[in-house]
């Protein structure tokens, strides 16, 4: 299941970079390391997902897609009940 959700994760980071590169399409070549360590980081954010979400592949997906966005969102729903 954890792996599901970092392959989903990855997927998501794939599908966002695809539509960057449709979108502006790079002048001088795709930087391989920024594009492997944005993917890497997506696949991160969607096993996080699948932990704290309770094992809901489609926001897995989702959450590689949107990046970190999605986690610091997550975070602040579930830090609110918290009280420091």
């Amino acid at each position: 299941m954890l792996v599901l959700g970092a392959v989903l994760g990855f997927a998501g980071g794939m599908i966002r970079a695809l539509f960057g590169l449709i979108k502006k399409p790079p002048k001088e070549g795709i930087e391989f390391r920024k594009l492997i360590t944005m993917l890497l980081g997506a696949g991160a954010i969607g096993l996080f997902t699948i932990i704290f979400v309770n094992g809901d592949f489609k926001l897995s997906l989702l959450a590689g897609y949107g990046g970190t966005d999605f986690i610091e969102n997550i975070w602040k729903i579930k830090m609110k009940d918290v009280k420091i």
